[in-house]
């Protein structure tokens, strides 16, 4: 920015110089060295965004207030991911196809299998809920163990860490809940930020 800044100052008080398309081509050039390699936002196994992508993505949304809705899958018994192995990125890459088919939606890999997917539109992303079950009424073992939660207002949360703590809360709060879309509302939000509260002064006071 800066040597676009001094070329167009210096073409000002001399005409005959003409660098501002120079000076531009070089900070271009600058910006495509240091540009991170997009691949490197990308989970090569399932063709989706990686974790490291989202934090970036929620983070940048939430800088320029952004409303925002997304949808957790994650599944109950951690078991199969071991008994599966292979099998279970073959299994996710046909879920991911299903997903596709909505638009507006963007999918992050999460830890182990777990995915998120995030959208303005709450409502988009509860279909996609369903969609997702009835995917996996095809694979009777996982589907019994699949756990979906929607949270609509995910620009009501002041960080990422903070939001991905509260994932992490639903996870474990809400462990039996599993075979259906789970809404999560206003009460649960503050339930997860009564026990973050606490949690945090016990830190402190430690």
């Amino acid at each position: 920015m800066l040597i676009w800044i001094v070329a167009a100052v210096i073409q000002f008080l001399n005409n005959e110089i003409l660098l501002v398309g120079f000076a531009t081509s070089v900070g271009v050039l600058i910006l495509l060295v240091i540009m991170e390699n997009p691949e490197s936002n990308l989970d090569r196994r399932l063709g989706c965004f990686n974790s490291y992508a989202m934090s970036v993505y929620i983070k940048e949304g939430m800088g320029r207030r952004k409303k925002f809705s997304m949808l957790s899958l994650s599944f109950g018994n951690v078991n199969l991911l071991e008994e599966y192995g292979t099998y279970v990125e073959e299994m996710l890459r046909g879920m991911l196809r299903t997903v596709k088919k909505h638009r507006k939606v963007l999918a992050f890999k999460n830890t182990n299998a777990d995915l998120v997917f995030v959208s303005d539109d709450g409502d988009g992303l509860y279909r996609l809920g369903l969609d997702i079950l009835a995917y996996f009424t095809k694979y009777e073992e996982w589907h019994k163990e699949t756990r979906l939660a929607l949270v609509r207002k995910c620009d009501t949360f002041n960080t990422t860490e903070e939001l991905f703590d509260f994932l992490a809360f639903l996870h474990t709060e809400y462990i039996n809940e599993k075979t259906r879309v789970l809404p999560v509302g206003e009460g649960t939000i503050e339930k997860y930020r009564q026990r973050y509260i606490i949690k945090q002064k016990i830190a402190e006071a430690l």
